[in-house]
């Protein structure tokens, strides 16, 4: 079943909300992604061209499914025994473990259908578990146990569009929609600011309020992202994007959201970002010598 929103586009879906959706139905539902928005305001060939996920985001992808959907993620991942722990398998390890075993673990019919992950990484999940639950304002969220919420809905006549909620929850501040991240810095300042534009999640932000308040009727300002370090000692911080970012990116979408229908009437797959030729010069920096350019 491909991913591919041309190969996709006919495919039948009933608007609404649901609690309970498969990865398999989401993946199978005709609706523009967010991400596949944020690839077409590159180029159209990078949205249709879907690669498989870096190692970076594997992790947190496989992060997702641990602390979101523990008992999905019991059916698709084992993490390696404790005595299986370490890179190197083909050695007698201090801890019991050895080459011939750990391949016969490995080709055990519980193990074969799944994806191994290393003890190694189920101490950096567990840690980052944990970190996330000791924050007063992020426990509550995850204990209202909404999550996966999927909302489809109609971006326009001719688009649909659809959206996946990590976590929702009712709190005493009212309605709270929030997405996990994995990062290398979660403190605040620069960095988590640059994070926050460079992968556009003022964008994501605006295209999950408007997705949401289209598939169920209902207002919520109240986005936020619970960024989670990958390292010792899992530092983490929750943070809310400011309406007037969340508004940039509200007006860049509806520009690629225009730009997506016109593209839709020639379906062309050109790899390349421009059509015409542009200028290009080193970096400002490089000018640092004062040297004049010709």
């Amino acid at each position: 079943m491909s991913n591919n929103f041309l190969e996709r586009r006919g495919n039948k879906r009933t608007n609404g909300y649901y609690k309970d959706m498969s990865d398999l139905e989401y993946n199978y539902d005709p609706g523009l992604r967010r991400t596949e928005l944020m690839d077409f305001s590159k180029s159209p060939s990078l949205m249709l061209y879907r690669k498989k996920p870096t190692q970076e985001l594997s992790v947190g992808i496989d992060f997702h499914s641990f602390f979101l959907e523990p008992d999905i993620f019991k059916k698709k991942y084992v993490f390696e025994p404790s005595k299986f722990a370490g890179k190197h398998k083909g050695k007698l390890k201090q801890n019991g473990g050895c080459k011939e075993e750990y391949q016969e673990w490995k080709s055990s019919p519980r193990v074969a259908s799944r994806k191994i992950l290393s003890h190694e990484i189920k101490e950096q999940f567990s840690g980052m578990r944990d970190s996330i639950l000791r924050h007063p304002s992020v426990k509550p969220i995850f204990e209202s146990n909404k999550r996966e919420i999927t909302c489809l809905y109609d971006i326009s006549s001719d688009l649909p569009g659809k959206v996946r909620v990590d976590m929702e929850a009712e709190t005493d501040k009212g309605l709270v929609l929030a997405d996990i991240k994995t990062c290398q810095s979660a403190q605040p300042g620069r960095m988590i600011e640059n994070t926050i534009y460079n992968w556009s999640y003022h964008r994501q932000s605006a295209y999950y309020i408007d997705g949401y308040k289209k598939s169920t009727l209902e207002d919520c300002d109240n986005f936020i992202f619970i960024f989670v370090e990958k390292t010792p000692p899992y530092m983490m911080q929750a943070y809310k994007i400011s309406q007037m970012s969340i508004n940039q990116g509200r007006r860049q979408n509806l520009v690629d959201i225009d730009n997506f229908h016109r593209w839709l009437e020639s379906e062309s797959q050109d790899t390349f970002y421009s059509d015409q030729i542009l200028s290009a010069k080193i970096p400002e920096w490089a000018f640092q010598n004062n040297v004049d350019e010709e």
